[in-house]
């Protein structure tokens, strides 16, 4: 193999590396919601889960498998909140913390609890860039329904 040869296998190696890269989907931090929302006014999916929870591990693997998913996040603010997360979190300008003895976090309870006052993970929520719940879902979704809520959400925004 030649200089010139091995050169373009090495370009062409390096732009199929960066595109992959590219088409992960990177959460925002929780607590820099807010921020981003006043910067691009984008809405808001917020993926509840926790550490030990198996579907919600299955739920971020179909995302990040699913092209039109990813396509589709672009148009929002994509956070994630381990409800056993410990340390305290500004959101919206209201600060919330760990319930130990319940063990989930005031912010997962204030976002993903029903009428009922259930929380199950993974648990799916769609704010507008006011931070108004739009859609609450408990439970895995396949990746074609997520794609119709998320298109059916950026047609409400």
């Amino acid at each position: 193999m030649n200089n010139g040869s091995l050169y373009k296998v090495v370009v062409c190696a390096y732009v199929m590396l960066s595109l992959s890269v590219e088409a992960q989907l990177k959460p925002v931090p929780v607590q820099d919601i807010t921020d981003s929302v006043q910067i691009n006014g984008k809405p808001v999916v917020v993926l509840i889960s926790t550490a030990d929870c198996g579907y919600c591990y299955m739920q971020q693997k179909q995302l990040q498998n699913s092209p039109d998913i990813l396509q589709l996040m672009t148009k929002f603010n994509y956070a994630t909140l381990d409800a056993g997360t410990k340390e305290n979190i500004l959101f919206n300008k209201q600060r919330y913390r760990y319930k130990a003895q319940e063990h989930v976090h005031e912010l997962a309870e204030y976002l993903g609890r029903d009428e009922k006052g259930r929380l199950s993970y993974p648990c799916w929520i769609v704010l507008n860039n006011k931070y108004d719940i739009i859609f609450r879902y408990q439970g895995l979704l396949a990746p074609s329904e997520l794609n119709k809520i998320l298109e059916k959400s950026v047609e409400i925004n």
